[in-house]
């Protein structure tokens, strides 16, 4: 492996938060394995793979603790599927394990916005402040979706403060750049400046292969070099996507046998039309298939019927996007992570027990693909 570093990276504290597809609650989908546990990086990243090791170092290690503390507020900056989730689900996880939960937050600023209204609207503005103001870490995801409250942007601010003077550390990621998010106002972007702001780039070429090997070995098959030679200059640097292509390759690829260039070729002549395939497309399209509304298969209904048509919904979604059981939950009402992955093994159970039922998926992904193609 040329040029590509691998970085371990801990499961949390909560087996069902470890880095893999099951991963953490706010983790944003760009994992790399059931249970990878790595971050991979080329000369393109080498100052994330310092940040981060520094950062994944610091609850066990009073050096680079210090370290982390004069870097803070880290924000890392990148489009999705770069990792910058990744690493931050992994170093809420060592902390988590090395100081506790409860000297931990790892939240969204959406979320962190509702967390503070819900507080003003309670009066509970004090007890909201304490928590907040007395964790050693705070990791707060899509920096990018800050709203344009003042109240929440003046209480972001001195919680930075609260935090920094405490000697606590705050890592934030976004998808651009603070600097050209026009809802933060300059004195969150004053705070953010004086801390370290680092770009995560889509992984270069030497990475990109050794990223789709590993998810391809993830689901069950080796590749042939030669496949993996061919394959990628033809994928993008966007892990969700190098997952989806392992995905369609093993599907592609007879039992028992590795993926081959034969499956690599295969996979390019289809022109990947199941990464363009919209979940509403999916949804709807089963939905009438199955006989149920749209609006059941997203609502907390638990009629078998549609639970039935909706786990059928999240397995083609699976099988035909880069979409992660987060991003797939938050379409299906806002489900969580687990219990996506309930009804996607649900249905595959079901697929290789009732041969009507595996035939109906079958001509789902042929109908769509069909109109992707199309």
């Amino acid at each position: 492996m040329p040029d590509v570093h691998t970085t371990l990276l801990p499961a949390g504290p909560d087996p069902l938060a470890r880095i893999g597809y099951r991963t953490s609650r706010h983790a944003d989908g760009n994992v790399l394995g059931e249970q990878s546990g790595w971050f991979l990086t080329g000369r393109e990243n080498r100052i994330v793979r310092t940040a981060a090791e520094t950062l994944l170092a610091a609850p066990n290690d009073d050096a680079r603790l210090v370290d982390a503390q004069r870097m803070s507020p880290i924000t890392l900056i990148g489009p999705p599927g770069c990792g910058k989730s990744l690493l931050a689900t992994a170093v809420a996880n060592q902390a988590s394990v090395a100081w506790g939960a409860q000297a931990v937050m790892h939240t969204s600023l959406p979320d962190f916005r509702r967390m503070a209204d819900a507080a003003l609207s309670d009066d509970r503005v004090a007890a909201f402040r304490r928590r907040m103001r007395g964790l050693r870490l705070l990791v707060l995801e899509e920096l990018h979706r800050c709203g344009s409250s003042q109240w929440m942007a003046d209480e972001l601010v001195a919680t930075i403060d609260a935090l920094r003077g405490a000697g606590a550390i705050v890592l934030i990621t976004s998808l651009t750049s603070p600097a050209g998010i026009a809802t933060l106002g300059p004195p969150l972007l004053s705070r953010l400046s004086e801390g370290l702001s680092v770009e995560v780039s889509p992984a270069d070429e030497p990475v990109r292969g050794e990223l789709l090997r590993r998810c391809v070995e993830a689901n069950g098959k080796p590749i042939n070099e030669d496949a993996l030679g061919e394959i990628t200059s033809h994928v993008s640097g966007d892990a969700r996507r190098l997952m989806a292509t392992a995905r369609q390759l093993c599907e592609l690829a007879p039992p028992a046998r590795p993926v081959s260039r034969t499956e690599v070729r295969e996979w390019i002549r289809r022109g990947t039309p199941a990464e363009s395939t919209p979940l509403h497309t999916i949804a709807k399209l089963v939905a009438k298939r199955f006989g149920q509304p749209l609006r059941e298969l997203r609502s907390p209904s638990r009629r078998q019927p549609v639970v039935a048509a909706r786990a059928a919904a999240i397995t083609l979604a699976r099988r035909l996007t880069p979409l992660s059981y987060d991003e797939i939950g938050r379409y299906f009402g806002g489900r969580d992570h687990t219990t996506v992955a309930h009804s996607h093994n649900a249905a595959n159970r079901r697929a290789a027990a009732d041969r009507g039922y595996r035939e109906a998926l079958d001509s789902l992904i042929a109908e769509l693909r069909s109109k992707a193609s199309a």
